[in-house]
């Protein structure tokens, strides 16, 4: 299979696996709006504090995507040792390690509103901690630098000859 072909291939189950994963939580969103519509809910309103995670959360997440399939893209068009490239993985590097805190602050803020705790010591050690992401996020950057290390020696070269 040619590399043009496998990076296609890439694309769609990258885009497959986006619109799967929404497509599988629709249910879901469905009810929770026609409780919120009808007043029914059980749910507490967020908090000021909790929604803005949760944007930021949903900001740096669709960062990480969008910045990924960019990065595709430059692949597929064979313009893989570019400056952009190292800008993209390095954004996402950091989003992701940011996202990781984000997501511990989101959950343990709504651990201390949905238990009513008055422990704060307890909340910490009920919520779980995303090490996932930040190790996601640390791949990333070590290969962002290996990109920019990649360049520089090109460049280099370059000047030589």
């Amino acid at each position: 299979m040619h590399t043009k072909n496998q990076i296609t291939l890439i694309k769609l189950s990258f885009l497959l696996t986006i619109v799967g994963s929404v497509a599988l939580r629709l249910d879901i969103f469905r009810e929770g709006f026609i409780e919120g519509w009808k007043g029914t809910g059980d749910v507490k309103a967020p908090s000021l504090l909790e929604a803005f995670v949760a944007f930021t959360g949903v900001y740096f997440g669709l960062k990480i995507l969008i910045n990924l399939f960019r990065f595709i893209n430059s692949v597929q068009k064979e313009n893989i040792f570019d400056e952009k490239n190292v800008t993209r993985l390095t954004s996402m590097g950091w989003s992701s390690i940011t996202l990781s805190f984000l997501l511990y602050i989101f959950y343990f803020l709504k651990t201390i509103v949905s238990f009513s705790m008055d422990s704060v010591y307890k909340a910490i050690e009920l919520v779980d901690f995303d090490f996932w992401l930040i190790i996601f996020g640390i791949t990333l950057l070590t290969i962002g630098f290996v990109f920019k290390k990649g360049i520089e020696l090109q460049q280099e070269q370059d000047l030589t000859i």
